[in-house]
C-alpha cells in the first residue's frame, strides 16, 4: 500500500502512465515519476498504445515483474482490464506476488474479489458515471482507498485546461474526503499542476496527451519517444517540487 501512504504523506505525487515498454519505464523513472500506472487486457479498440499492443495479464506478467524490479521503491499500479477482459481472482493473487502495489479500475468493471488481499484500490470516476450517489458510496466504502478523477468528456481530450475542471475536482475532494488523483486528459502545462493541488487533489497522472503534444512541438511527429517522456516528466516533477 505504498501509493496510499505516499498520497497521505506527501503534498502532491506525480503518477505517470506511458507507452508500455521498458525503455519508456526507464525514461520516466529517470525523470522523477513517483508512481507508475501500467496496463493489461486492453480492449481491441484501444489496443495500440504508441504502436504497442497491450496484451493479457499472462502475456505481460514477466514484463510487469521486471518493471517492479526496476521501479524499486516507486509503487507500480495496474489497470487490470475492462468489461469481460479482466484479471481473474487467481491472477489478482499473482499481481500481489509480482509486487504490484495497487490496481486502477472503474467500479463498473471490477469484480468484488479485486478488493480482497493487499492491493490498494484506485477507483476511476469518469464524466459519464460521476454522480452524487457514486461519490457518497466511494466516500463511505472503506475498501476504496483512492479516487482517480477522469472528469473530462472523451470528445474534449487533449484540449486546453478550463476552470470548470478545477471546480469539478474541488467538488470531488470536498465530497470524498479521500485522496483524489487528477488526470492529464486535458493538455495540462507543468505550471498548471498547482491548480489541482489548490483544489485539494493529492496527485496528478501524467500521460500520453502531454507526451504527444511535446513530441509534436519538438519534431512534428506522432510517435512518442523515450527522450520526450523523460523531458516532460522532469518538467512536471519540477513543478510538483515547487508546490
Amino acid at each position: 500500500m505504498i501509493i496510499k501512504k505516499l498520497l497521505e504523506a506527501q503534498k502532491f505525487t506525480l503518477e505517470v502512465t506511458m507507452p508500455q515498454s521498458m525503455e519508456f519505464v526507464d525514461a520516466v523513472l529517470r525523470g522523477g515519476a513517483q508512481a507508475l500506472k501500467m496496463r493489461c487486457n486492453t480492449p481491441h479498440e484501444s489496443a495500440l498504445h504508441n504502436g504497442l499492443r497491450i496484451g493479457s495479464f499472462q502475456e505481460r506478467k514477466e514484463f510487469l515483474r521486471e518493471v517492479v524490479g526496476r521501479a524499486g521503491t516507486v509503487p507500480v499500479g495496474l489497470v487490470p482490464g475492462f468489461a469481460e477482459q479482466y484479471v481473474t481472482e487467481a491472477e489478482r493473487n499473482e499481481m500481489e506476488e509480482l509486487g504490484i502495489d495497487y490496481f486502477n479500475t472503474e467500479a463498473r468493471y471490477a469484480p468484488p474479489y479485486m478488493f480482497e488481499g493487499t492491493l490498494s484500490s484506485v477507483i476511476a470516476v469518469t464524466s459519464e458515471n460521476c454522480s452524487d450517489a457514486l461519490l457518497r458510496g466511494l466516500r463511505l466504502d472503506g475498501r476504496v482507498d483512492i479516487v482517480e478523477g477522469s472528469v473530462v468528456p472523451m470528445e474534449q481530450k487533449g484540449t486546453r485546461l478550463v476552470y470548470d475542471d478545477i471546480l469539478r475536482y474541488r467538488a470531488m475532494t470536498d465530497a470524498l474526503q479521500k485522496p483524489v488523483i487528477a488526470t492529464g486528459q486535458r493538455l495540462v502545462k507543468p505550471e498548471e499542476v498547482k491548480y489541482f493541488y489548490e483544489a485539494g487533489c493529492k496527485g496528478f497522472m501524467l500521460g500520453v496527451v502531454a507526451f504527444l503534444a511535446a513530441q509534436e512541438e519538438y519534431d512534428g511527429g506522432r510517435t512518442v519517444t523515450p527522450e520526450i517522456c523523460l523531458r516532460v516528466t522532469e518538467q512536471f516533477r519540477e513543478a510538483v517540487e515547487k508546490l
